[in-house]
């Protein structure tokens, strides 16, 4: 789903650069740079929370024996 969104918003901002100024331009393929970015970031940080959560779970005996 994300790479579908991230392809849409490519092909928006690659229609509006025809139609726009050279600092737009400009700005558009920031934004789009940096959204791609931040969406790879996001997926490393995801796989990062999933394996720490993996890691450090206690097991329930440990648990209730630790709350009691």
């Amino acid at each position: 789903m994300a790479q579908e969104r991230k392809n849409n918003y490519r092909t928006r901002v690659e229609t509006v650069l025809s139609t726009c100024g050279e600092p737009v331009q400009a700005l558009l393929l920031d934004l789009l740079q940096e959204t791609e970015r931040l969406s790879e970031e996001n997926g490393r940080l995801r796989q990062a929370l999933v394996k720490a959560s993996r890691a450090s779970g206690m097991s329930s005996k440990l648990k209730d024996a630790l709350y009691e």
